[in-house]
């Protein structure tokens, strides 16, 4: 829309003049466009917005302008799919999300998030999560592909992993029964880590081989045949299956000590003759020195990590506690 000026004015920004008779001040003659142009453009930005021209509402363009304004702004929330996580500083889950604590919910009500997580038919009965139950009081012990609930992961107290994805930084090492020329091992602690495809190797398993199933919690079938019958076989396993639990272990602490007795068989052990280092220490119960022949002495090793790194009753990093939850 452009400007329009009294009518008969040379000047394009001509301003315009009230009627001021006392003062001899005609007033300004104003054009039939500079009435009907900026209606028709603010009827037009109503309209554009979606609502209906009205006489009787005086708050339409300002409802427009802001209807515009909010729809030009991208909803984070919007480019989020069922499946996806949010952290929140929140104590309760944000709309569209459930918390992520292991929770049964029905199929009928989150459809999406049931077609998004769920491990499949094959893994139904020993997937950690994303499996179908019937009953959501129990959703372990009534698993079943025909269930009319689906299981959420459970993220609370947990530290997130990115997953290994063939990567091979995850390497895990287990052990099982093998027998000459089968494919099954056996007596394996735990295969929920384990995931088919996966490269295996150990004593009696020839080079190349693949895990072909997880036939239970505690055996698997591999892709060809073992060489050899032995019990307690380590398994070296690559990668790690997608969504699988993993305890907290450390890496190993050692430590050392040397006693030195300057060739003397009748010295006992004590701390001036004693170094250690690591997470060894020292503790002198009977620090004298005793004659050639005769007393006793009494020195003790012991061993704490905590002289060497922070300690606490599990493995961490620092952290912050967050909840998270699960977009639906």
């Amino acid at each position: 829309m452009d400007y329009n000026p009294p009518y008969g004015s040379v000047d394009p920004n001509a301003s315009f003049d009230d009627h001021v008779p006392e003062e001899g001040i005609e007033g300004s003659v104003v054009p039939a466009k500079a009435i009907e142009d900026p209606q028709r453009e603010i009827v037009a930005v109503i309209q554009a917005a979606g609502l209906d021209p009205s006489a009787e509402d005086l708050t339409q363009l300002r409802q427009a302008i802001a209807a515009m304004i909010a729809a030009s702004i991208p909803d984070a929330d919007a480019s989020l799919k069922p499946g996806d996580l949010v952290f929140t500083a929140r104590r309760v889950a944000p709309d569209g999300s459930l918390k992520a604590n292991g929770a049964a919910v029905p199929i009928a009500s989150y459809a999406d998030l049931a077609a998004a997580i769920y491990f499949g038919d094959a893994l139904n009965a020993l997937a950690p999560w994303g499996y179908r139950c019937t009953n959501p009081a129990n959703p372990t012990a009534t698993r079943s592909v025909a269930g009319t609930h689906i299981v959420l992961p459970d993220l609370r107290g947990e530290w997130i992993r990115g997953w290994d994805d063939s990567r091979g930084i995850d390497v895990q090492v287990l052990t099982g029964n093998t027998t000459n020329g089968s494919a099954a091992i056996t007596a394996i602690a735990d295969t929920q880590t384990l995931y088919v495809g996966q490269s295996i190797s150990g004593a009696g398993i020839p080079g190349g081989a693949t895990i072909a199933a997880i036939t239970s919690a505690t055996a698997i079938t591999i892709s060809v045949a073992a060489t050899a019958t032995a019990t307690g076989v380590s398994l070296t396993c690559i990668g790690r299956a997608f969504g699988s639990w993993q305890g907290d272990a450390i890496r190993n602490i050692t430590g050392g000590s040397l006693n030195s007795s300057s060739g003397r068989s009748d010295r006992v052990l004590t701390h001036g003759d004693t170094f250690t280092n690591g997470a060894f220490g020292f503790a002198d119960l009977n620090s004298n020195r005793v004659a050639q022949g005769s007393g006793t002495g009494i020195g003790s090793l012991s061993f704490d990590a905590s002289r060497v790194v922070p300690t606490a009753p599990e493995n961490r990093v620092r952290n912050t506690a967050l909840l998270i939850c699960i977009k639906y």
